[in-house]
């Protein structure tokens, strides 16, 4: 068991939410709330995982093209590594498609019901941005 405030400097970043204490931990699957005096336990076994999702009903497929070597998707390759698992436990039933090309400009698609499609372009975004794009189409 460690204290927060010593996890803190040993590990991670702190960042205040009002009276809750955001603590996220490098090299630990933990992205953990606590209240202020509150001991943390941590995970070393567990890959990172930045967020998940839980989709809308109307969301039938989600698709995302990609290039394996390319250098503008590497912010989608990292989001593909770090929140695939996360996604696909939170949405068991909804299709998440990866798709890679070489050469092909990295690209997300929402497919809806009645067959409606939305896409929104990757090229040059990071996982953070790859993620916001992701919430956007999916709900």
């Amino acid at each position: 068991m460690y204290s927060v405030h010593k996890a803190i400097n040993q590990f991670g970043t702190l960042a205040n939410l009002g009276n809750t204490v955001l603590l996220s931990i490098i090299k630990f699957d933990i992205i953990f709330i606590a209240r202020k005096n509150i001991a943390v336990r941590f995970s070393q076994s567990s890959q990172i995982r930045e967020m998940s999702l839980k989709f809308s009903a109307a969301l039938k497929e989600l698709r995302i093209h990609l290039c394996q070597t390319g250098k503008q998707s590497q912010g989608v390759r990292d989001f593909i590594k770090n929140n695939y698992v996360a996604l696909k436990k939170e949405n068991p039933n909804i299709p998440i498609l990866i798709r890679e090309c070489s050469g092909v400009q990295p690209r997300l698609w929402a497919r809806y019901e009645k067959g409606v499609e939305k896409s929104a372009p990757l090229t040059d975004h990071t996982s953070n941005n790859v993620m916001a794009a992701v919430k956007q189409l999916a709900n």
